[in-house]
């Protein structure tokens, strides 16, 4: 039935009647000088009455485009300060090219505020220099105090709950979406102004044609900083359990022509540096490709915890990076990555889990010393050609990463677990477009070879476990290639895009027995988007016919999609969506043959291929208003998940075993999430809060017995960022959750409140800073036990010309452990883990 909403939805569309948009572009320039002129207000007005029907802004390099649905009966005009204004008829059919004079202009004596945020249409400016003060080390410190904007603690930038889509540097992306490279090295006071970019559309020959929903963020750096080195040094020691280190040394030169990072930093201080090559940044939605990547058998234990993971992680790290992006002509760039990481991880954690079987309850104690040994190396090039009638994009990129994992664990089990994990990666992307007139077209080529051996190797005390063998070994080495390659083609009439992209997937894997599952598809996409005025509608039809010439398997899929925007004014937009996605399992999922996955639990899969019809619909509401920097945003999504598999688990002699079996079953997801992110200029304050509500609904199957769930989590997060003068700084965040579980018809999981706050002070007088912080966690262990845990950490920075000391002390208390409780379907687990002691630094910083 909602496919066949759906499918009614996408024919309505091919009967819509429609009216022509006209696309009116061009590009401002001194008429002196001849150099653009950006931020000039350019106006689509009626000649009878001058009611402005359209505007816009002019870019760095002082082009603009604007839509409007007749040129009859209106004018162009440009506005800028310093400048005549001019008012022009209007040619639709070639660009504008419009050359402004200078005026001598005479202002009377007045008072101006000019404000902190401002913007047009899509592109909103922050002038970072009000939101700047000396104790920002970095411009990421900056970035969250910008009201929209949100910085989490991995270093991934949202704005209005939405991530960016690409990150740039005056235009340019050297990080190649690692951002972090440029937050945590780029002083805060050589950035100008940040640029936040909605309905981003980087591909030149497709801007106007077709809708993207990406946004960008673009830094605008001040004018002696542009073309200058910056070179910052930085050595520290101290002491704590152990002989304390940490160093850098950066390079930047950030200008228009060529970009260039170098970085190399070290330290064992708990400061996690792999985040700098994490890439946060998806990139434009034309090049995304669907690769969910090789099958992993053997995955490495992870640290989960709420809290920031400089207090948890024991750590040797030495990372190096250099990117240099040059700006070949106009059109065409060419970047270059490469970046090495070693680190060496150690921990000692532990947990006290429940399930809640059907039948009986079952509890497992563990504790484990656990280290990590990570070697990890990758390069990137990317050539691009981006004219206004063709975009050609070369990527190739290759990973080598070599894991070595040791576990002591302790518990029910006496037992040593080393995981070891390979894995070499090598891509290659290819695309091209070309337009003409009205009609674009082209091919996308996407290829990738994948390695990864692995090993898991088992020591047991035989005193504990007499009956399981004392050493026990397991291979699991995977080959897998992949491939997707596609045509394009679009052409735009009557205000109506019309797409279509035809192509080609094939996947190639292998894994140690010897057994390989291969997949081949081909599939037709035909894709419709409306446009006028304030509404845009979209639908697509996926037909997907895939192969799998050893299970004797094939498929025939149809994937519809309906996406609905609806601008109300300049500040309200809506949205709504709705998709149905019919796929097949991966790799991982149909190996026949049983396996270890780690110490206690062992998968046998009889090989039947996972079905899975996927249903997602969302409301999304959204408001801005930049002049009093409010932004709020408010979505609900329902997600309905249909299975033809059900994965059973047992519990015997201390190991799970799961099988999953031919059983239909669904699961169900509600989502409400909410931001609010208010500033206030007057008392140089940003304050935000975001909520979310979410149930989890489905049936899981326990010692052969079917069993439903149910799980409902809330989470609040305020955050305060207050800067009444120089002298003083407060910055307050906390987020206050509450999870509940219930399984089966008679077992309610008493709700658990987990409340986490931080409260950094910041003193200035002259060139010394004094920085207070403490943390605060209280967590619910069950219904009648919880824990109260404070940390606090002082430090106190001397400037002196380029030269910059710090002295800083970390968990003054010298708290030794943390704990806290979670649910999960039908578990609750209780964990621990060992905290970084109380360690004292001494730093010296040089920057020029």
């Amino acid at each position: 039935m909602k496919t066949a909403i759906i499918l009614s939805m996408l024919a309505l569309m091919c009967n819509i009647d429609t009216n022509a948009q006209n696309t009116i572009e061009g590009r401002v320039t001194d008429k002196e000088t001849r150099q653009p002129l950006e931020s000039a207000t350019v106006i689509i007005q009626h000649t009878a009455d001058a009611t402005v029907i359209n505007y816009t802004l002019t870019d760095t390099d002082g082009r603009f485009r604007l839509t409007v649905s007749s040129p009859q009966s209106v004018k162009l005009g440009v506005l800028y300060m310093g400048y005549k204004k001019v008012l022009l008829p209007i040619d639709p059919t070639h660009p504008m090219e419009i050359a402004l004079e200078p005026e001598t202009i005479l202002l009377k004596e007045v008072q101006i505020r000019p404000g902190r945020i401002w913007g047009r249409q899509d592109t909103l400016k922050y002038d970072l220099t009000r939101f700047t003060s000396s104790q920002d080390r970095n411009v990421g410190d900056v970035l969250k105090k910008l009201p929209g904007i949100n910085v989490e603690e991995n270093g991934t930038i949202k704005y209005n709950g939405k991530e960016i889509s690409n990150f740039y540097v005056e235009g340019m992306d050297v990080s190649g979406g690692r951002y972090n490279q440029i937050n945590n090295n780029l002083k805060a006071d050589a950035v100008q102004s940040a640029e936040v970019i909605e309905g981003h559309q980087p591909i030149k020959s497709l801007r106007g044609k077709t809708f993207t929903d990406d946004v960008a963020l673009n830094l605008k750096l001040k004018p002696e900083a542009r073309s200058q080195w910056i070179y910052t040094a930085n050595g520290s020691g101290g002491y704590g359990e152990e002989v304390l280190y940490d160093a850098s040394l950066s390079a930047l030169q950030l200008n228009r022509k060529q970009q260039t990072i170098y970085n190399y930093k070290t330290n064992n201080t708990g400061r996690d540096m792999q985040s700098e090559q994490e890439v946060l940044a998806a990139g434009n939605s034309f090049d995304r490709i669907t690769d969910d990547g090789a099958p992993s058998f053997l995955p490495l234990p992870g640290i989960t915890m709420p809290l920031s993971r400089q207090r948890l992680l024991f750590n040797d790290t030495h990372t190096t990076s250099a990117n240099r992006l040059y700006r070949l002509t106009e059109d065409k760039q060419l970047r270059l990555l490469f970046n090495y990481t070693h680190d060496r991880t150690t921990q000692q954690q532990g947990s006290d889990e429940t399930y809640y079987f059907a039948q009986d309850t079952v509890r497992t104690l563990h504790n484990q010393n656990y280290r990590l040994l990570t070697d990890c190396l990758n390069g990137e090039l990317n050539y691009e050609n981006n004219a206004d009638n063709r975009y050609t994009r070369e990527n190739f990129s290759f990973t080598g990463d070599w894991q070595n994992g040791l576990s002591a664990i302790s518990g029910d089990k006496s037992v040593t677990q080393q995981i070891k994990h390979s894995g070499l990666d090598m891509k290659n992307y290819f695309s091209q477009l070309h337009t003409r007139d009205k009609y674009t077209w082209g091919i996308r080529s996407f290829f990738r070879y994948s390695y990864l051996p692995s090993s898991l190797k088992l020591t047991f005390d035989d005193d504990r476990q007499s009956s399981t063998p004392l050493r026990e070994y397991q291979e699991m080495n995977v080959s897998n290639a992949y491939t997707d390659n596609s045509l394009y083609w679009m052409r735009k009439k009557n205000g109506v895009n019309y797409q279509l992209t035809g192509g080609f997937r094939g996947e190639l894997s292998s894994v140690t027995g010897p057994y390989s599952a291969n997949r081949y598809m081909f599939y037709a996409t035909p894709h419709l988007e409306w446009n006028r005025e304030n509404i845009l509608l979209t639908a697509a039809l996926s037909a997907q016919w895939s192969h799998l010439p050893e299970q004797s398997c094939h498929y025939l899929f149809l994937n519809p999609s309906v996406f609905f925007r609806y601008t109300l004014t300049p500040r309200w937009k809506m949205y709504l969506s709705g998709n149905i996605t019919r796929s097949t399992g991966r790799l991982d999922e149909i190996y026949p043959v049983s396996y270890r996955r780690n110490y206690r639990t062992i998968i046998t899969n009889p090989g039947n291929v996972p079905e899975n019809t996927r249903q997602l619909y969302s409301f999304y509401l959204e408001y801005k208003n930049a002049v009093k920097e409010f932004f709020w945003t408010a979505s609900f999504a329902y997600l309905h998940t249909d299975h033809n598999l059900m994965t059973r688990s047992d519990y015997k002699d201390g190991i799970f075993y799961l099988s999953p079996y031919k059983k239909s079953n669904s699961d169900e997801n509600y989502t409400l999430h909410s931001v609010l992110s208010k500033g206030v200029y007057d008392w140089n304050l940003k304050s935000s809060v975001e909520l979310t509500m979410s149930r989890t609904k489905g049936k899981q199957c326990n010692d052969g017995v079917v069993q439903d769930y149910r799980y409902d989590y809330l989470s609040v997060e305020p955050k305060i960022i207050w800067a009444p003068s120089r002298l003083f700084e407060a910055a307050y965040q906390a987020k206050l959750s509450c999870g509940s579980s219930k399984i089966g018809n008679d077992r309610q999981l008493d709700a658990l409140w987990n409340l986490s706050q931080r409260l950094i002070l910041s003193i200035g007088w002259g060139d010394t800073d004094l920085r207070l912080s403490g943390e605060h966690f209280y967590n619910d262990i069950d219904r009648t036990k919880h824990l109260n845990t404070w940390l606090a950490d002082a430090s106190l920075v001397q400037r002196v010309g380029k030269w910059c000391f710090t002295a800083s002390v970390t968990n003054l208390l010298n708290k030794k452990e943390y704990s806290y409780t979670l649910y999960s379907a039908v578990q609750s687990s209780t964990s621990w883990i060992k905290l970084r002691p109380r360690e004292y630094l001494l730093s010296i910083q040089y920057q020029w």
